[in-house]
């Protein structure tokens, strides 16, 4: 492996990050324990949604001074919305 393609790598935002370690969790549940699934795919949805509104906040947004609190609190109800679903389907799952 070479160093530019860890290059490549590190430049990953931490919301694209969240969204492949779902993806790697959805696919292992898929081999050990089925149930799990939804989980994966929740924290996957969770990071492109993120990862979407943080590229769009960065490229979109013309002023030099950009309001980051609204950004923030737009991640914020995205952590509150994933710990909601996840929360959901523990219940649905416990059942």
């Amino acid at each position: 492996m070479n160093t530019e393609s860890l290059n490549i790598i590190s430049k990953l935002t931490w919301q694209f990050n969240i969204a492949i370690i779902g993806a790697v969790f959805a696919v292992f549940s898929i081999i050990y324990e089925p149930q799990f699934i939804y989980y994966g795919f929740i924290t996957f949805l969770y990071g492109v949604i993120a990862h979407v509104l943080d590229l769009a906040f960065h490229h979109l947004w013309i002023k030099d001074k950009k309001p980051y609190w609204l950004l923030f609190t737009f991640q914020f109800v995205l952590i509150g919305g994933w710990i909601y679903l996840i929360l959901c389907v523990n219940q649905a799952l416990a059942t």
